[in-house]
């Protein structure tokens, strides 16, 4: 249950989210109202696992002007090719000016502040993940999570999201009945711990 705490009656009230709230809940489609402004804050660019399939891969190793395997040797961590964090925790390709990658950034990062659930039968449904304190982005409902989608060209990258799971569905047997894809919180240096927690 939630908590509500009031300071003075000119203040805002802020409401304190339990654990139970931080549980995600797959429950939006693509024509489910939905949008976010982002205001650059970048609190979504630290901390965070950020997986990279090949197809990003092969465009941010473009964008970079070296090899894929050079990419993955160099920007990429553990067999899940998670990107590195810099010694304070921020994404290895964030800058003062916001991400030194923004055109070519990965799928999770286009998709966020929503995260992507994808079924054995390729339905997908999108949670919207609590925001971190400190994100300055606006949500609203005056678009869909298609619109949304559109308006961060992120059609490309989810279609080659799309083959890498019915291939990946052909070659190994399931392990589980589903496949979530969104940024999550990691310790400093682990592996890529998933979180459900977003900002």
């Amino acid at each position: 249950m939630a908590r509500r705490h009031s300071g003075k009656a000119s203040q805002k009230r802020m409401h304190v989210l339990d654990n139970d709230e931080l549980a995600l809940v797959f429950n939006l489609k693509r024509h489910s109202a939905f949008s976010f402004k982002c205001m650059r804050c970048s609190v979504c660019c630290v901390n965070r696992t950020i997986p990279v399939n090949p197809y990003e891969a092969s465009r941010l190793s473009r964008r970079l002007g070296i090899s894929k395997v050079e990419f993955f040797a160099r920007y990429t961590e553990g067999q899940e090719r998670i990107l590195r964090l810099k010694a304070d925790a921020s994404c290895i390709f964030l800058t003062d000016q916001g991400c030194g990658v923004h055109r070519d950034r990965p799928l999770v990062c286009r998709l966020f502040p929503l995260g992507l659930l994808s079924g054995p039968d390729g339905d997908e449904r999108y949670s919207r993940m609590p925001p971190h304190p400190d994100c300055l982005g606006l949500f609203g409902e005056d678009g869909t999570v298609a619109s949304y989608f559109a308006s961060q060209k992120a059609g490309p990258f989810l279609a080659r999201e799309r083959r890498l799971r019915e291939r990946r569905s052909v070659k190994k047997p399931r392990r589980s009945s589903s496949r979530k894809r969104g940024i999550s919180n990691r310790e400093p240096g682990s592996p890529g711990r998933k979180i459900p927690r977003a900002g």
